[in-house]
């Protein structure tokens, strides 16, 4: 991924339901064009969204049964784990995974994993965004150096299953779960696989000076490289090497915003090419 390729971010649409304000999670659909999936954290419903990215409408919405929003700060899209009853409800085996696992306090032990079939067509329907239904499935999380604050995750090519914790000195955790030991329905115990350091040098100098912005707050694999999304900057990232160190391959250009939470990928071709979108959290954020 060559960091200075990238074009400078463009506004293409607004998020138009005000109650979407606390969006936490995007994922670009593989299957339906023009489609993402949004999700929301602590107290709010557990339902994923679907929002049209050229307009930024609701299209659908999708209330999950078998789970409750403690703190959902993650998605991502993924296969579903073979032989399970998400794999069998989605019509193509592409899950959207949600990452139950905010802890701001760093004291929750009920983390978790939801497993959720991509519903089918979200964007077929006409007329007002109706509310649906489907069920998730839960995998208890449980981190091995104990509770913490994590709010990004990505699957990588192989399938692996990536998390990088939110630590508040710039130091994020980097834990890895292997596409084998996702298909389980017991406990998953994410294993350490490295640190990323970030500090104010590595960002752009649009970052605010003086405050603790770097905090990792979302991340999805684009192309070759994984994408970290911070409150106001994107970070292109290696893997952890042999001694644990991630590379930081340089910043992208990411738009100015708020509280910025949620990134995705949409993938052009058959290529490593394509866009990243963005959204923060607030009222009627631009995309």
């Amino acid at each position: 991924m060559m960091c200075d390729q990238w074009l400078p971010p463009e506004q293409v649409s607004v998020i138009q339901s005000p109650w979407l304000d606390e969006i936490s999670g995007l994922a670009v659909s593989r299957r339906y064009p023009d489609v993402a999936w949004v999700i929301e954290d602590s107290g709010n419903r557990a339902e994923i969204v679907a929002i049209r990215l050229s307009t930024g409408e609701t299209v659908r919405r999708f209330r999950v049964r078998g789970a409750v929003n403690v703190d959902w700060e993650e998605s991502a899209l993924g296969a579903c784990r073979p032989g399970s009853s998400a794999e069998r409800a989605a019509p193509a085996g592409e899950c959207l995974w949600g990452g139950e696992f905010g802890d701001n306090l760093g004291v929750r032990t009920d983390t978790a994993l939801l497993e959720i079939p991509e519903p089918q067509d979200p964007g077929s329907r006409t007329g007002p965004a109706r509310e649906d239904a489907v069920k998730a499935g839960r995998i208890p999380l449980v981190w091995p150096d104990g509770p913490h604050d994590t709010e990004a995750m990505a699957f990588s090519p192989d399938g692996s299953l990536y998390f990088w914790s939110k630590l508040r000195d710039g130091t994020s955790t980097v834990y890895r779960v292997t596409a084998g030991e996702l298909k389980t329905d017991r406990v998953v115990t994410p294993a350490v696989a490295g640190s990323a350091r970030i500090t104010a040098d590595g960002l752009p100098p649009t970052v605010t000076e003086g405050r603790v912005r770097w905090r990792v707050t979302a991340a999805v694999w684009a192309g070759d490289n994984a994408v970290l999304r911070t409150y106001e900057a994107a970070l292109a990232i290696g893997l952890p090497g042999a001694d644990g160190a991630v590379p930081v391959l340089g910043s992208l250009p990411a738009p100015v915003e708020e509280q910025g939470e949620a990134i995705g990928w949409e993938p052009e071709g058959s290529g490593s090419g394509g866009s990243l979108w963005f959204v923060s959290e607030g009222v009627r954020p631009a995309l």
